[in-house]
């Protein structure tokens, strides 16, 4: 079990009829809804728990207002705020603050239910709602409220009346006999937001005055913490993002790069092999000039000669050559004498 507590602003509370939004720092997170119209205007609260309670703050100005409650279509229970003479001194300029105006009897924790509260009283009667308390079924968290709309303006001014002692006590009865426990843990929830058919308008009182805009609904800005936070991841993406696309642009160039350097130097070596291969294959010549060696021609031969040796002794000369150098250094025959071999020794 937990008590959940929700602001005269939380979207749980839906009014209908001339409703004004005013408050004062003492009010729960500084903000109150009043209606000075009367018959007409309600207030109507769906929820799911055990109980519910209504806070609210009472003025000295108009100490007679009437509300009346009504739990699921049931009969109403009534309220009427009363001082007592000597009590005045013991308000907040002019106003009792986060007064009790309201419990219901136990109800189903797992039933839907619906809250009516309706002021009974004719126009110059005020009736002031502050914050509204749940006791749910179950153990729940609620959140905590952001601080209070700053568009709302509420002043009061010093007034003088009699004293008198107010009257809160103004519980209400259901024929639900259901029993269950409580716990005390409670929290402050989002301010609420109205409806469009809610009609503000602006009203003036001895002692109480505020000013709204009429026809507004109530926005909830975001957080600047949160903003701040949901920026942060989208910043680091596109940066990653940027900086990969960065390093890949880089690693493309550098391949490009690399891949014509390689081809000039292949294209280089098959040059330079090419321009080989041709001149091996290119004739080789000593001279450029045309050849001037001459046709060695056989010289006559010389007349033979017969030489006498002694008996049984007789010697055959070999054929001998002599040679001679053209004017390009290279040998040429010029003259060459064939000696016959001598005769037989006769005798």
């Amino acid at each position: 079990m937990s008590v959940i507590t929700y602001d005269d602003r939380d979207p749980i509370i839906q009014y209908s009829g001339a409703w004004v939004r005013g408050g004062n720092p003492e009010d729960l997170n500084g903000t109150s809804t009043f209606a000075d119209t009367g018959t007409g205007t309600t207030a109507t609260i769906t929820f799911k728990g055990t109980e519910i309670s209504v806070f609210g703050t009472i003025p000295i100005a108009t100490p007679k207002t009437t509300s009346a409650y009504s739990i699921d279509g049931g009969s109403p229970a009534l309220f009427t705020a009363s001082f007592n003479i000597g009590s005045a001194g013991n308000s907040t300029n002019g106003f009792f603050y986060r007064q009790h105006y309201f419990t219901s009897a136990n109800l189903s924790p797992d039933t839907p239910h619906t809250l009516v509260i309706s002021q009974t009283d004719n126009v110059g009667t005020r009736y002031l709602i502050d914050y509204i308390e749940v006791v749910s079924g179950t153990t729940t968290t609620s959140s905590p409220a952001p601080s209070p709309s700053p568009v709302v303006i509420l002043t009061s001014s010093d007034t003088s009346a009699a004293p008198s002692q107010p009257t809160t006590d103004g519980r209400g009865t259901s024929s639900s006999t259901t029993s269950s426990s409580t716990s005390t843990s409670t929290s402050p929830s989002p301010p609420a937001s109205l409806n469009s058919s809610t009609t503000f308008v602006s009203s003036s009182t001895s002692g109480f005055t505020s000013a709204l805009s009429a026809n507004t609904d109530a926005t909830t800005l975001p957080d600047a913490s949160s903003s701040s936070s949901n920026k942060s991841p989208i910043g680091l993406i596109v940066g990653a993002t940027i900086g990969g696309l960065a390093v890949l642009v880089l690693c493309v160039l550098s391949y490009i790069l690399w891949k014509h350097l390689k081809l000039r130097k292949r294209a280089a070596r098959a040059a330079a092999l090419a321009e080989k291969e041709e001149v091996e294959a290119r004739p080789f010549h000593y001279h450029d000039e045309p050849s001037t060696v001459e046709t060695p021609v056989p010289s006559a031969p010389m007349a033979s000669q017969t030489t006498r040796y002694p008996t049984g002794k007789s010697h055959r000369n070999s054929t001998a050559a002599q040679y001679d150098y053209g004017s390009v250094g290279e040998p040429r025959y010029s003259r060459y004498t064939l000696l016959q071999p001598p005769p037989k020794y006769e005798g």
